[in-house]
Protein backbone atom coordinates (compact mmCIF):
# COMPACT_ATOMS: atom_id res chain seq x y z
CA UNK A 1 0.00 0.00 0.00
CA UNK A 2 2.84 2.42 0.75
CA UNK A 3 4.75 1.71 -2.44
CA UNK A 4 3.30 5.01 -3.66
CA UNK A 5 5.44 6.65 -0.97
CA UNK A 6 8.48 4.70 -2.16
CA UNK A 7 8.43 1.83 0.33
CA UNK A 8 8.95 -1.74 -0.78
CA UNK A 9 6.95 -4.56 0.76
CA UNK A 10 9.66 -5.48 3.27
CA UNK A 11 10.25 -1.87 4.30
CA UNK A 12 6.53 -1.34 4.77
CA UNK A 13 6.18 -4.44 6.93
CA UNK A 14 9.20 -3.43 9.03
CA UNK A 15 8.04 0.17 9.36
CA UNK A 16 4.54 -0.92 10.41
CA UNK A 17 6.04 -3.24 13.01
CA UNK A 18 8.21 -0.43 14.37
CA UNK A 19 5.20 1.91 14.51
CA UNK A 20 3.31 -0.69 16.58
CA UNK A 21 6.27 -1.68 18.77
CA UNK A 22 7.77 1.76 19.26
CA UNK A 23 11.32 0.52 18.74
CA UNK A 24 13.21 -2.66 17.91
CA UNK A 25 16.59 -4.05 17.00
CA UNK A 26 17.50 -6.09 13.92
CA UNK A 27 17.26 -9.54 15.62
CA UNK A 28 13.78 -8.89 17.06
CA UNK A 29 12.64 -7.39 13.73
CA UNK A 30 13.96 -10.47 11.92
CA UNK A 31 12.15 -12.80 14.31
CA UNK A 32 8.82 -10.95 14.07
CA UNK A 33 8.92 -10.69 10.27
CA UNK A 34 10.44 -14.11 9.59
CA UNK A 35 13.59 -12.69 8.04
CA UNK A 36 17.25 -13.40 8.29
CA UNK A 37 19.22 -11.07 10.54
CA UNK A 38 21.02 -9.75 7.46
CA UNK A 39 17.74 -8.93 5.68
CA UNK A 40 16.39 -7.16 8.76
CA UNK A 41 19.63 -5.21 9.16
CA UNK A 42 19.54 -4.21 5.47
CA UNK A 43 15.90 -3.08 5.82
CA UNK A 44 16.74 -0.96 8.87
CA UNK A 45 19.78 0.55 7.14
CA UNK A 46 17.67 1.40 4.09
CA UNK A 47 14.89 2.89 6.18
CA UNK A 48 17.39 4.90 8.20
CA UNK A 49 18.97 6.38 5.08
CA UNK A 50 15.46 7.13 3.73
CA UNK A 51 14.55 8.99 6.94
CA UNK A 52 11.91 6.50 8.06
CA UNK A 53 13.64 5.37 11.26
CA UNK A 54 16.20 6.75 13.66
CA UNK A 55 18.68 4.95 15.85
CA UNK A 56 17.71 5.62 19.47
CA UNK A 57 20.54 3.60 21.03
CA UNK A 58 23.24 1.61 19.27
CA UNK A 59 21.43 -1.11 17.32
CA UNK A 60 17.88 -0.07 18.35
CA UNK A 61 15.63 1.81 15.98
CA UNK A 62 12.43 3.79 16.36
CA UNK A 63 10.14 4.97 13.59
CA UNK A 64 10.02 8.59 12.55
CA UNK A 65 6.44 9.87 12.72
CA UNK A 66 4.60 8.77 9.53
CA UNK A 67 3.47 12.28 8.61
CA UNK A 68 7.06 13.51 8.91
CA UNK A 69 8.65 10.51 7.20
CA UNK A 70 6.09 9.88 4.48
CA UNK A 71 4.22 13.18 4.09
CA UNK A 72 6.88 14.95 1.99
CA UNK A 73 7.24 11.87 -0.22
CA UNK A 74 3.51 11.84 -0.89
CA UNK A 75 3.50 15.57 -1.62
CA UNK A 76 6.29 15.07 -4.18
CA UNK A 77 4.39 12.18 -5.76
CA UNK A 78 1.22 14.26 -5.88
CA UNK A 79 3.12 17.11 -7.54
CA UNK A 80 4.49 14.67 -10.10
CA UNK A 81 0.99 13.35 -10.76
CA UNK A 82 -0.34 16.90 -11.09
CA UNK A 83 2.38 17.78 -13.61
CA UNK A 84 1.63 14.61 -15.56
CA UNK A 85 -2.10 15.40 -15.49
CA UNK A 86 -1.40 18.89 -16.85
CA UNK A 87 0.76 17.39 -19.60
CA UNK A 88 -2.04 14.98 -20.52
CA UNK A 89 -4.57 17.83 -20.62
CA UNK A 90 -2.24 19.85 -22.86
CA UNK A 91 -1.73 16.87 -25.17
CA UNK A 92 -5.48 16.25 -25.28
CA UNK A 93 -6.08 19.87 -26.30
CA UNK A 94 -3.39 19.63 -28.98
CA UNK A 95 -5.01 16.41 -30.18
CA UNK A 96 -8.45 18.03 -30.39
CA UNK A 97 -7.06 21.05 -32.23
CA UNK A 98 -5.23 18.81 -34.65
CA UNK A 99 -8.34 16.70 -35.19
CA UNK A 100 -10.36 19.83 -35.97
CA UNK A 101 -7.80 20.82 -38.61
CA UNK A 102 -7.84 17.34 -40.13
CA UNK A 103 -11.64 16.95 -40.20
CA UNK A 104 -13.21 18.57 -43.26
CA UNK A 105 -16.13 20.87 -42.64
CA UNK A 106 -19.63 19.86 -43.63
CA UNK A 107 -19.59 22.44 -46.45
CA UNK A 108 -16.39 21.12 -47.96
CA UNK A 109 -17.66 17.52 -47.78
CA UNK A 110 -20.94 18.22 -49.56
CA UNK A 111 -19.38 20.57 -52.11
CA UNK A 112 -16.78 18.00 -53.05
CA UNK A 113 -19.64 15.63 -53.67
CA UNK A 114 -21.26 18.19 -56.02
CA UNK A 115 -24.33 18.71 -53.86
CA UNK A 116 -26.08 21.90 -52.93
CA UNK A 117 -25.41 22.95 -49.34
CA UNK A 118 -25.67 25.98 -47.09
CA UNK A 119 -22.49 27.90 -46.44
CA UNK A 120 -21.62 29.35 -43.08
CA UNK A 121 -23.09 32.70 -44.14
CA UNK A 122 -26.46 31.08 -44.73
CA UNK A 123 -26.51 31.23 -48.54
CA UNK A 124 -26.64 28.14 -50.67
CA UNK A 125 -23.78 27.14 -52.91
CA UNK A 126 -23.29 24.50 -55.46
CA UNK A 127 -19.89 23.07 -55.95
CA UNK A 128 -18.42 23.66 -59.39
CA UNK A 129 -18.44 20.57 -61.52
CA UNK A 130 -15.16 19.09 -62.36
CA UNK A 131 -14.04 19.13 -65.90
CA UNK A 132 -14.45 15.78 -67.49
CA UNK A 133 -11.60 14.33 -69.50
CA UNK A 134 -14.16 13.42 -72.13
CA UNK A 135 -15.64 16.94 -72.42
CA UNK A 136 -16.44 18.43 -75.81
CA UNK A 137 -13.74 21.02 -75.86
CA UNK A 138 -11.76 23.68 -74.03
CA UNK A 139 -13.65 25.76 -71.52
CA UNK A 140 -16.59 23.39 -71.12
CA UNK A 141 -17.49 21.85 -67.89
Amino acid sequence: MLEVAGLGELEERAYRLLVRAGEADAPSLAEELGLTAEAADAALTGMRSAGLVREVTPGRFAPVAPDVALGPRLVRRQETIDWARQAVEQLAEEYRASARRRTPTAWSRCCRAGRRCASRSGTSRTAPRRRSSTSAGPGTW
